[in-house]
């Protein structure tokens, strides 16, 4: 038998009814006609000319137990069976709960979530995200631009667009488009962690630059350079002479 809770996570289509269906051994019709009935009731409750005291309070409980922390649910005014609910309560309620649910995922009306860490479970697909430290244990497809302004972690197979993060830990990912770290730390994709090496004055190439652990304290292999001008070279073996001062070769450099 599904709880309260599966059911009003079926109405608020946080559960497909597919997955309801399969669960719970209904038909995907029965399934339908079960939410299809509780929506009803949810219109009842809000249309100001019907009944409102009884599917008022059922909706309001009904979106607190999706929405809100058993603790916080002392913070809504409660009604006895059988008596009036005062609509400036019951108005009260709504206003709550529409604060919390703004918390959770942003502004109610647009389909834009906003919020400060977001933890995956399962396999998501996501367009155009912008969040603070987002992380997937499951399988995370980004069809749009993902920006982080913490650390982004995925332990599943993974296949982003443009990435900007300040720390990429990656197990299995595919980027199909431009990863821009915004941090000082390094990141890992797939065990190989991208470095910068900065410091070289132009005497030594790259490739012997991100080999000599006595620069920076670590080792890595060269996959290119950064001239003073701007312009990129894979020639991990250019050496263009003694710098001026405040200028530098930057290395790129790998560590596995």
């Amino acid at each position: 038998m599904a709880s309260t809770q599966e059911a009003l996570q079926l109405l608020c289509g946080v559960v497909s009814p597919e997955a309801y269906a399969a669960r719970h051994g209904l038909s995907l019709q029965a399934t339908l006609a079960l939410r299809d009935r509780g929506l009803a009731r949810f219109d009842q409750a809000l249309h100001p000319r019907r009944s409102r005291s009884k599917w008022a309070l059922a909706a309001i409980a009904g979106l607190a137990l999706v929405l809100v922390p058993t603790g916080a649910l002392a913070q809504l005014v409660t009604f006895a069976a059988n008596t009036p609910a005062v609509a400036s309560q019951v108005n009260a309620n709504f206003t709550q709960l529409k604060t919390w649910l703004e918390q959770k995922v942003g502004t109610v009306g647009t389909n834009t979530i906003t919020t400060g860490a977001l933890t995956v479970t399962g396999a998501t697909t996501l367009a155009t995200v912008s969040t603070g430290n987002l992380s997937s244990s499951g399988t995370l497809s980004s069809t749009g631009n993902l920006s982080t302004g913490g650390t982004l972690t995925v332990a599943g197979a993974s296949s982003l667009k443009a990435v900007t993060a300040t720390t990429l830990n990656a197990t299995d990912l595919t980027l199909t488009g431009v990863f821009t770290t915004t941090g000082t730390n390094p990141s890992s994709i797939n065990g190989i962690t991208l470095r910068k090496k900065t410091g070289n004055n132009g005497t030594t190439s790259c490739d012997q630059y991100c080999l000599n652990s006595a620069y920076l304290s670590w080792a890595g292999s060269c996959l290119g350079a950064k001239l003073p001008s701007g312009q990129f070279t894979a020639d991990c073996g250019f050496v263009p002479g003694v710098l001026p001062a405040g200028q530098e070769l930057l290395c790129l450099c790998a560590t596995y």
